[in-house]
This record gives structure tokens, sequence and C-alpha cells, in this order.
């Protein structure tokens, strides 16, 4: 009989007063505070600074996450994370590419992934936020 191999760590952990999340966890919380922060925004409200710090320390997470492959190597040379610029918003037509999926369903998961209508009513996503999604999908096992 063969001894169990090793188990993966869960993927939310309680430490004393702290949490470490890992994984699909990292990317279902940068997308619940995103809506979060959505919220507070429709109705007028500026979200707490810590709620700001946490998708902040979320999209860091979740850039790190992407960043390394399957085999836990990074595919990356650098580890310096970039910070949010224009050039990390998509539209819709290459939301569609990335999730392999039309352009009226990536619109229709605009509100998911809180994407913003711009005045020319086009939408814009936050390439984060769908490769989050893309990730989590992989990770459910459904086709992204």
């Amino acid at each position: 009989m063969n001894p169990p191999g090793p188990q993966a760590a869960p993927a939310v952990q309680v430490l004393g007063a702290s949490l470490l999340l890992r994984g699909s966890a990292v990317m279902n919380t940068q997308r619940a505070v995103r809506s979060l922060i959505a919220a507070h925004r429709r109705e007028g409200i500026a979200p707490p600074p810590e709620i700001s710090a946490l998708l902040r320390a979320c999209d860091d997470a979740a850039r790190e996450l992407l960043a390394v492959s399957g085999t836990g190597q990074r595919d990356t040379t650098s580890t310096a994370v970039q910070p949010h610029s224009d050039l990390d918003n998509i539209g819709t037509r290459e939301v569609a590419k990335i999730l392999r999926i039309s352009q009226r369903q990536a619109q229709r998961l605009s509100a998911t992934l809180d994407a913003r209508q711009l005045a020319s009513r086009q939408w814009m996503f936050d390439r984060t936020a769908v490769l989050a999604y893309q990730q989590a999908q992989r990770e459910s096992g459904r086709a992204a």
C-alpha cells in the first residue's frame, strides 16, 4: 500500500486574525471586492480605504497567480507588478477572444466582470478581471 501523497493546501485558511487565500479564492475575492466597490460607487459612497487596499492586494495576487504556470514555475523572469493603466482595459472583442465566446456573451458578462460603458456605448473591461474569470472557469471545470 502506498502512503498518501501530499494534499493540496486549502484555498482559504484562517491564521489567527488573518486569512490566507490561494488560487481561485484569490480570484473570487477579487471579483467580490470589485462588485462591492461598484455598489458603493452606484450609491455615491466612497469605498473605505481598507476595501480599496484589499482590491489592490487581490489584483497583485491574481497577476502573480496568472504569471505562474501549471508546474508552479514562473512564466516570466520579472516579479515586478505593473501599475494599473489604460493598457489594462480591453474591449468586448478582445474579451470574447480571450474567453472564446461571442461578443454578445461578453457584453452579458459586463456586470459580472465589473465593466464600464463609455459614452460611445462601448464596454471596457479590466484585463486582469477577465483573466481571473477565465482562470476561475478553468478551475471549476467549466469552459470559459
